[in-house]
């Protein structure tokens, strides 16, 4: 696994609500636009994120660190 795509990817969801939007209708495609590089094996353990509890995640974040 690409931890740091991974990881990225992660913290996109957490803080770009597009890119969450993006991700719901499609994992591999969030992750082609972001120019992030993983295998389908990491894109499927990804979909297994619940992204309803990112959003909520999200909503709890600071606004100063979320993309606008």
């Amino acid at each position: 696994m690409s931890q740091e795509s991974v990881e990225k990817f992660l913290g996109r969801l957490v803080t770009d609500g597009n890119f969450r939007r993006v991700a719901a209708a499609s994992f591999e495609h969030a992750a082609l636009q972001a120019g992030l590089t993983m295998s389908q094996a990491e894109i499927a353990a990804l979909q297994r994120v619940d992204l309803d509890l990112l959003a909520a995640l999200a909503d709890s974040v600071d606004d100063s660190i979320l993309r606008s």
